[in-house]
């Protein structure tokens, strides 16, 4: 196991040293979808029905929750201008959350309320991201990327009783992914895993010149 570890590490010492010798395009242009939340997503929502476990509270509402998220839709350009193994570039995203919601509240057992509403979350987001490759090669590449940006919400609320309400705010956002790309140098598939706006599995295509 120790010899078969230390190959290992010889042949991707050997793989990292001969990258630097390959030149890539210097401009990069990907687009990329992760199918589930973003960090962002929204801590009040559920996905999915949720029913309180104790049923008829002793405050008398009840609430029901369901919330379908529409992940996260993303398109990156990055430039190469600093040094040979690293980018820097913008990210533009967007993710939408629809989401339905039911209050109920009791006079008695027999007797309650109710409120019900419908909320659509529009969240397009931009980020400043900087891509740092690990490993080169003609049709295979390894990096990291990490980003810092601001992040818009749009909330749009309709009422049973047809009363809308609009709201608007925005706050900091931040991705931080690796990613693993195949293909020749031009054309490229790539999947990263992460953390942040962008979600934590993505998979997406790249174009270089």
């Amino acid at each position: 196991m120790k010899k078969l570890t230390l190959i290992a590490f010889a042949i991707l010492g050997s793989l990292c040293g001969h990258s630097q010798n390959i030149e890539y395009p210097k401009n990069q242009v990907s687009a990329f979808y992760c199918n589930g939340k973003s960090l962002y997503s929204g801590y009040d929502k559920f996905l999915g029905n949720r029913e309180p476990a104790d049923g008829y509270k002793g405050d008398g509402t009840e609430q029901w929750d369901y919330t379908n998220f529409s992940g996260t839709y993303n398109i990156e350009y990055l430039h190469n201008f600093i040094q040979p193994w690293m980018s820097l570039g913008v990210q533009i995203g967007y993710e939408e959350n629809c989401s339905k919601h039911w209050i109920y509240r009791y006079r008695s057992i027999d007797e309650k309320s109710s409120d019900h509403w419908t909320e659509k979350d529009r969240m397009p987001y931009i980020l400043c991201v900087m891509q740092f490759d690990l490993l080169r090669s003609n049709w295979m590449g390894i990096y990291t990327k990490a980003g810092e940006g601001v992040r818009f919400v749009f909330t749009d609320k309709k009422y049973e009783s047809g009363k809308t309400d609009n709201n608007f705010k925005y706050g900091f956002c931040f991705v931080g992914a690796t990613g693993i790309e195949v293909g020749p140098k031009f054309v490229r598939f790539f999947g990263e895993l992460g953390i942040g706006a962008q979600g934590f599995a993505s998979i997406g295509i790249r174009g270089r010149f």
